[in-house]
C-alpha cells in the first residue's frame, strides 16, 4: 500500500485531504504525526511553486530510513487567495497578510476593510493552489487548481476555513457553504488534489505488471550486478548463519536441500561446509556464473513458479531475498510449487523485506539495473504460509544491513 505523507499540521487541509485522496487506490494518507517526524520549513519562496516545493522536500528529507523502504509519497501545497483590486494580494502571504498573531476572523475582516470601497464589479478574486508531489523514487511534480469567483461584502456559511466565508462562486454560493463533497470537487484544493491523485493512481499502475514483465527486468538486472554482488556478499552474517544452523537441523539427516535464489552461491558455500547436499537454483546466468567458481553442488537456472524439479525431492528450501523479488499476486503460485517439491514435514526458510507496497528501486552496485521489491508485514507473511500449507515454526524480525528482515521457518504441513 502507498502511503501520501500530507506535509502539514493544518487540520483543515487534512481533512481535506483525506477526504479527496480516498479514492485512490491502495494508498492512505497521513499527517506527519503518523509517521511521527516534523521539520520547521520556511515559506522563502516567491511564488506558491516554490513554496510547496520547499515544504515537500524538506519532509521528503525528513523520512525515516523505514518509511523510506516504503511507498511513500510526500504531498506539499502551497495556496493562497489572489484579489485583482489588490494586485494580486494576499496571494502568497495569505496566511499572514494581516500581520503576526492573527486568526481567520483577523484576516477576513481585514481584507473586506481594504475592499470596502471597491464596487462589486471590481471585486474579483480567485483560489489558487499549487502542489508539490515527490514520489517514493524522488520524481517531483508540480499540479495547480484555481477556482474563479468575487470577495463578497461580509462572511457567510460556517464550513471551510481561511477566506472561505468571504470567497463567493460565480453562482452566489460562499466556498463555506459547500458540502465537503461538493468543496473537494469545485475547490482549488479539490482541482489539485484530484490531479496529483491522478499521478499517484498512474504510478501504481505501472506497478501492476504481469509475472513475465518483471521475470525479464530482475533477470537483467542480476545479470548486470553479478560481479559487484558477489564481491559484496562474499560470507553469510552471524545473524543468517543462526538460522541457517537451525534450518538445517529441522531438514534431517542427510540433508537435501534447494537453494533457491541461491546468486552467487554464498549461502550454499557455507551449507556444503556442514555436509550437506544443496542444488543452487536461479534465475540469473551471471549469479550462476559467479557461484560455479565456489561450489561443488550442481547449480540449475530456474523460474519460481516452474520448478524443475520432481515433487518430494528436497527435505528443505532455504528461500532468502528471492520471494520478495516477485509481485505480491504471484507469492501464493510461488508457495505453493515449493511445497509441490518438498518432502512431507519438509523445511521452508524464507527471508522478506520488512515493509509495504511494491516498488522498482535503481540497484546501489550498478546504476542502470533496477530491481522489483515486494515488502511485507510479519502477520502477513504468516498469513500466506498457512494458507498455502505450511506450518510456521518460527518468526521475527531483525536488522542485516540498511533493511529490516523478516525470517520465518516453516513445515510443509
Amino acid at each position: 500500500m502507498s502511503i501520501i505523507l500530507v506535509a502539514t499540521t493544518n487540520p483543515g487541509k487534512l481533512r481535506e485531504y483525506e477526504q479527496m485522496l480516498a479514492g485512490v487506490p491502495g494508498a492512505r494518507v497521513a499527517s506527519p504525526n503518523d509517521i511521527e517526524i516534523w521539520c520547521e520549513v520556511a515559506e522563502t519562496g516567491s511564488t506558491m511553486a516554490e513554496n510547496a516545493l520547499l515544504k515537500a522536500r524538506a519532509f521528503h528529507q525528513a523520512l525515516p530510513p523505514e518509511a523510506r523502504d516504503e511507498q511513500v509519497w510526500v504531498l506539499g501545497d502551497d495556496s493562497g487567495l489572489e484579489v485583482d483590486a489588490l494586485n494580486g494580494a494576499p496571494g502568497i502571504y495569505s496566511n499572514r497578510w494581516a500581520g503576526p498573531n492573527t486568526n481567520a476572523i483577523d484576516r477576513n475582516n481585514h481584507l473586506l476593510e481594504r475592499l470596502k470601497d471597491i464596487p462589486d464589479e471590481a471585486r474579483t478574486a480567485r483560489f489558487r493552489c499549487v502542489i508539490a508531489l515527490i514520489s517514493p523514487g524522488g520524481e517531483e511534480y508540480l499540479v495547480e487548481g484555481v477556482v474563479e469567483g468575487r470577495i463578497a461584502h461580509a462572511p457567510e456559511g460556517s464550513g471551510g476555513f481561511g477566506y472561505d466565508p468571504v470567497f463567493e462562486l460565480p453562482d452566489g454560493q460562499r466556498m463555506s457553504q459547500l458540502s465537503p463533497d461538493e468543496k473537494n470537487k469545485l475547490s482549488h484544493r479539490g482541482i489539485a488534489g484530484a490531479k496529483a491523485a491522478a499521478i499517484v493512481a498512474a504510478h501504481s499502475d505501472k506497478l501492476k505488471m504481469n509475472y513475465d514483465q518483471v521475470h525479464a527486468r530482475i533477470q537483467k538486472a542480476y545479470d548486470q550486478i553479478a560481479p559487484h554482488y558477489a564481491a559484496r556478499n562474499s560470507e553469510m552474517r552471524d545473524g543468517l548463519i543462526d538460522l541457517a544452523a537451525q534450518f538445517l537441523e529441522l531438514t534431517g539427516q542427510p540433508a537435501h536441500i534447494l537453494d533457491l535464489g541461491c546468486g552467487a552461491g554464498r549461502d550454499m558455500v557455507w551449507f556444503e561446509s556442514q555436509g550437506a547436499f544443496v542444488v543452487g537454483a536461479d534465475l540469473s546466468t551471471g549469479m550462476l556464473a559467479q557461484a560455479r567458481q565456489l561450489v561443488r553442488g550442481p547449480l540449475v537456472q530456474a523460474d519460481m513458479l516452474a520448478l524443475p524439479f520432481q515433487p518430494e525431492r528436497f527435505n528443505g528450501v532455504w528461500c532468502m531475498a528471492s520471494l520478495l523479488h516477485l509481485p505480491k499476486s504471484e507469492a501464493p503460485s510461488a508457495l505453493t510449487e515449493i511445497k509441490r517439491i518438498l518432502k512431507p514435514s519438509g523445511t521452508l526458510a524464507l527471508g522478506l523485506h520488512e515493509g509495504e507496497g511494491e516498488t522498482w528501486e535503481v540497484n546501489p552496485y550498478h546504476g542502470s539495473a533496477e530491481r522489483f521489491f515486494s515488502r511485507y508485514q510479519l502477520d502477513e507473511v504468516e498469513e500466506l504460509l498457512v494458507s498455502n500449507g505450511f506450518r510456521v515454526l518460527l518468526k521475527g524480525a531483525n536488522t542485516a544491513g540498511p533493511r529490516n528482515w523478516l525470517r520465518f521457518l516453516a513445515a510443509s504441513s
